[in-house]
């Protein structure tokens, strides 16, 4: 079974789901954990007399009349990582899409540049403008030889610009409707007709308001040149020469004193 996930390992005390946040720490691989739950949510609304079931969450959410599941492709549209891994179908015929790896979902997903940028274009170009006005500030010029002693710049997200980070686009796998953070088991009460699950079931809409994601670009390497006005293929300045590095994190992976902006 899955080894406890550490603070090291997943960046905060928070629970996550051992089984599919990293192959490492795991006997099971996430194809596997994923189709074992969605076989095990047809083959309960099967068994059930009404052809359905409730299922509910460790925290009480519940998410009603559950008919199906299905397990979806593990990559999106960009080559990155799926942000919905399974869909439910509920009797009435509406689908829900659910990712199974919890609260740090969204870092997996927007874990580069290219995929923060096809989820939040404007957002993405803003931070990166607002980042190097910042280094501007700090006195770094154009073309100047890196040395070190270069801080990482983070923007701690909100209203629209967290939604977009944890909802997700089409392309990105969204939009996203659930999160289940915990242990990805449970058991079915024939007499109440509900699934208990181990893990917490979170609205990724109240997620998005309740826990602020941050944008990180990450300090240059020594030995790179700022590079303020050169642009990418998609017009964004590269910044320096030494390979541009921009990914989404949450609070725990932001130190105490960081250079935080506000975009």
């Amino acid at each position: 079974m899955a080894v406890k996930p550490t603070i090291t390992a997943y960046g905060g005390g928070v629970e996550q789901f051992p089984i599919f946040l990293n192959r490492a720490f795991t006997d099971y691989s996430y194809e596997r954990a994923e189709r074992d739950f969605a076989k095990f949510i047809f083959q309960t609304a099967k068994s059930s007399p009404s052809g359905f079931f409730n299922l509910q969450g460790a925290n009480g959410q519940v998410i009603p009349e559950v008919v199906n599941a299905r397990k979806m492709p593990n990559v999106n549209a960009i080559g990155q990582d799926n942000l919905t891994d399974i869909t439910l179908v509920l009797r009435n015929g509406r689908m829900l899409r659910v990712n199974t790896k919890g609260s740090f979902a969204p870092i997996i997903t927007h874990n580069n540049i290219f995929s923060v940028f096809t989820g939040a274009p404007a957002m993405t170009k803003k931070f990166i403008s607002t980042v190097i006005t910042k280094y501007k500030g700090m006195g770094f010029k154009d073309n100047q030889l890196i040395t070190g002693n270069v801080p990482p710049i983070y923007a701690e997200l909100r209203g629209e610009h967290n939604r977009k980070m944890v909802v997700g686009t089409p392309s990105l796998g969204g939009p996203v409707d659930f999160f289940f953070e915990g242990q990805p088991s449970g058991q079915y009460d024939e007499e109440q007709n509900v699934v208990n699950m181990q893990a917490s079931i979170l609205d990724a809409l109240n997620l998005s308001k309740t826990k602020p994601y941050f944008l990180v670009c990450q300090p240059p390497p020594a030995g790179a040149r700022f590079s303020f006005t050169q642009r990418d293929i998609r017009g964004m300045p590269i910044i320096h020469t030494g390979g541009r590095s921009v990914n989404l994190v949450d609070r725990s992976f932001v130190p105490a004193g960081s250079t935080v902006i506000r975009i």
